[in-house]
């Protein structure tokens, strides 16, 4: 009982205290203020709405340009990236963007190859089909707020202390889609 009654001893175990304290309440209050900044991303925001469209679309493209004798495997390996990042949900908006990226790359890639191919009339109207809703789907994720959103509350959160006790408290802050 001495041990306790020095008053070193119970300055350090009121600071012990306050400091986990602290760090519980940042892990609950603060978290979960980042979980629901990085779920405006995922329950159905605008972002992954467009980019499941923008998968599909992909895909029958893919289809469209096999059936025309062009190779497809590094555009269906894109769709299929992105796919398995959509199942997968745990991932952030950065490997999102990432996966996103580089499926830009090869639908631009696929879509010069069609267009310099000779299609049946069908197949022309099915891939006129397909890029008018790819471009629509670039262009309204090019136009979200989510990452001025984000920027916003990183501005607002992302300093001295509350980095430091979100670092500490293991709190992920949101990822911009960029």
């Amino acid at each position: 009982m001495k041990f306790f009654k020095n008053r070193a001893v119970a300055l350090i175990l009121c600071v012990l205290i306050v400091v986990g304290a602290t760090l519980l309440n940042t892990h609950v209050k603060f978290g979960a203020l980042c979980r629901d900044m990085t779920n405006t991303f995922f329950d159905d925001g605008e972002i992954y709405q467009q980019l499941r469209a923008l998968q599909a679309e992909a895909v029958r493209l893919a289809a469209v340009a096999e059936k025309n004798g062009l190779d497809t495997a590094d555009l269906s390996a894109a769709a299929e990236d992105l796919q398995r990042c959509m199942i997968r949900g745990d991932v952030g908006a950065k490997r999102f963007y990432a996966s996103y990226n580089a499926l830009c790359q090869e639908l631009s890639a696929m879509e010069q190859s069609l267009l310099s191919t000779a299609l049946s009339e069908e197949d022309a109207e099915a891939v006129s089909l397909c890029l008018t809703q790819i471009h629509t789907a670039q262009a309204k994720i090019a136009a979200s707020p989510y990452n001025d959103n984000v920027r916003e509350f990183l501005q607002k959160y992302d300093r001295f202390p509350t980095s430091i006790l979100a670092d500490l408290a293991e709190v992920s802050m949101p990822e911009e889609f960029a």
